[in-house]
């Protein structure tokens, strides 16, 4: 017997091959020898047992959890991590994270507020309002509360939708559409009022009910292509500014399309003043992005903020060269001061709707705070192209996101359909129609996958325990008569019938027919499957395999009973090997219910299964045996 240093050494000697893997000494080897067990035997002897978590217990630790001191705190981490708070240490970072926050929210925040259909100032309300309540409510010192292009450009659409138009160079509301039943016409601020709302009434409904598993069906590939396509989406938004064209308002599907048709109708009227400063406006924060960015940051922990620095810039332009008296480029227009007047929003609407702490939001809402106070009125003589420049820019990663496509595409193709569906839907049809396609195609991918789950024949490896893929593993043979069948997946109403079919065209219950010639005199094989009676005589037990089998059903225990009763008529044994314990303690709640029971051998492990198999029909026919480790 070799000790724990041995045995350590010969760990540490252990080598990588080329492919990673550990190579293992051909010249060791390890004889494990125990007795073959049925999992009867096996439950009795390791002392299974049936977890027990009765609803009492669980009330009783949910309240023990739940004191009014501990919800307190869970609920206001604010209480938490503010009297644990260390000044020397934290606030130098917090204050120069702060103020770079703080520059960046403030262009776009004003940007974004165009996609919404808002004015700019709303989009420095985003900026102030939900930051400082996330200090007192949020968990993670690193979020930065502020506006995002794809949830401003939904709520864009809902405006456009059911708001009054909106004079965004003077900030005013002009005559324009109004909410069907009621006649009332609402402002866009209102409109996007009861949209919050909304929203957080959802969110919370959705807590109560512990509704986030809901967001795993948003796939990888579906929100890489909404994103992607929504990025066009707010790109195509922003044509009429950059190129200082006058269209009419788009609403409802298509438009994408018919906003790139509205401008190309209008190039002949194109502005060349903003279509200049929009693309320098674009370059320079480009170079930055790409060039001087990555040099900065290697330097300083301060960025620099070229986006502050060219709102900051156009509007010292326009105000003193008069932009929009000599070549009439639009203006983002009047900016109040001080911070807006409480309202109950409109609620007859509402059916159609690097830092070290906290104190890092602090610091960026006060400085947002001094802009809305004194500020904002200096930013009226801003071009709207240079806001349109900055959105385009600030979406280069979104627009990146095209090359993820040939990376699902080498993964999985079902992936890459769904990336090409939500894309597709997305980008011409309405940005909320592709979120929903993309949740269909993604559900329909589950169920595509569902319904063709990994199966094998498995075949031993030499004289050891270990079973595996006969079509992938060439040392790997299958025993004489037996058929060792391994399936992956949940076995449930929905693949009962696969999960049969499959199984009995494995083992070669069913054969494929075979046509005599075809009109050319050559052989074919047709794709239907016709019974071979004389299964018996090649194949006298099946052993299923079940160590990847995660869930089975009411349904499919039916099939594994309809199957066995099959197989049992053509004189096969039928053996279960490697269930896991819920799928076993789903079987005994099945027997214990239902009139027909299903009567399997079960089994541990498939090496059991196949040693019980060779042993029993030993004994059958007084043969000696013997049974290789």
């Amino acid at each position: 017997m070799r000790n724990e240093s041995d045995k350590s050494n010969e760990w540490e000697n252990e080598k990588l091959n080329p492919n990673g893997w550990l190579s293992s000494r051909p010249s060791q080897q390890f004889n494990v020898i125990r007795r073959v067990y049925q999992q009867d035997a096996l439950n009795k002897d390791a002392d299974y047992q049936v977890p027990d978590r009765p609803l009492g217990h669980r009330c009783k630790k949910l309240v023990n959890s739940c004191g009014i001191g501990e919800c307190l705190l869970n609920s206001v981490p604010l209480i938490r991590w503010l009297p644990k708070y260390k000044t020397k240490e934290y606030l130098v970072g917090d204050l120069v994270a702060g103020a770079t926050t703080a520059v960046m929210h403030i262009p776009q925040g004003m940007a974004y507020a165009l996609l919404s259909e808002v004015p700019p100032i709303v989009g420095l309300y985003m900026a102030f309002f939900p930051v400082l309540i996330y200090v007192i409510f949020g968990t993670s010192p690193h979020i930065s509360m502020g506006t995002f292009a794809v949830a401003c450009l939904m709520a864009g659409k809902v405006v456009t939708q059911h708001a009054t138009v909106l004079d965004v160079t003077h900030g005013n509301s002009t005559n324009g559409s109004t909410a069907p039943e009621t006649g009332i016409e609402y402002t866009p601020i209102q409109v996007v009022s009861v949209v919050c709302l909304c929203v957080g009434m959802y969110q919370i409904v959705m807590w109560m009910f512990r509704l986030g598993a809901v967001s795993t069906l948003l796939s990888d590939s579906l929100v890489s292509g909404f994103t992607t396509a929504a990025s066009f989406q707010v790109v195509a938004s922003q044509l009429k500014d950059l190129f200082g064209v006058k269209i009419g308002k788009t609403s409802g599907n298509y438009k994408v399309v018919f906003t790139i048709v509205e401008v190309v109708k209008n190039l002949p009227n194109l502005n060349w003043a903003a279509f200049v400063i929009s693309l320098i406006t674009c370059v320079v924060i480009a170079l930055n992005n790409e060039l001087l960015k990555p040099w900065v940051s290697k330097r300083s922990r301060v960025p620099v903020p070229v986006e502050l620095l060219a709102i900051v810039v156009g509007t010292l332009v326009s105000k003193f060269g008069g932009l929009k008296e000599q070549f009439g480029i639009s203006l983002v227009g009047h900016i109040p001061t001080g911070l807006p007047v409480p309202q109950v929003p409109a609620v007859e609407l509402i059916p159609q709707a690097g830092s070290k702490t906290g104190v890092t939001s602090v610091v960026s809402a006060s400085l947002i705070l001094c802009v809305l106070l004194w500020i904002g009125p200096f930013f009226e003589d801003l071009p709207r192209c240079v806001l349109a420049g900055i959105i385009v820019v600030s979406l280069k990663g979104m627009f990146m996101q095209m090359k993820e496509l040939t990376k699902f595409w080498g993964l999985s193709k079902l992936d890459a359909m769904v990336w090409l569906i939500t894309f597709l839907v997305t980008l011409i049809v309405n940005i909320d129609i592709g979120l929903g396609a993309g949740l269909l195609a993604s559900v329909g991918a589950l169920f595509c996958r569902s319904q063709k789950p990994y199966t094998c024949l498995l075949g031993r490896v030499l004289d050891t325990d270990l079973y595996l893929d006969t079509k992938r593993y060439r040392a790997a043979e299958e025993l004489p008569g037996i058929k060792i069948f391994h399936y992956c997946g949940g076995l449930n109403f929905a693949s009962k019938n696969l999960f049969r079919s499959t199984l009995f065209r494995k083992i070669g219950y069913m054969k494929p027919a075979v046509v005599t010639h075809d009109e050319d005199n050559n052989l074919t094989k047709s794709e239907s499957y016709e019974w071979d009676p004389s299964i018996s005589h090649k194949v006298q037990c099946v052993i299923i395999d079940a160590t990847a089998l995660s869930y089975v059903d009411a349904p499919g225990i039916k099939s594994l009973i309809a199957v066995q009763r099959e197989l049992v008529s053509s004189n096969i044994t039928v053996l279960l090997a490697g269930a896991n314990g819920p799928v076993l303690e789903m079987i005994e709640r099945y027997n214990n219910l239902e009139a027909e029971r299903l009567q399997l051998d079960t089994f541990p492990t498939v090496h059991d299964a196949v040693v019980y198999y060779n042993v029993s029909e030993a004994r059958k026919h007084d043969v000696p045996v013997t049974i290789a480790p």
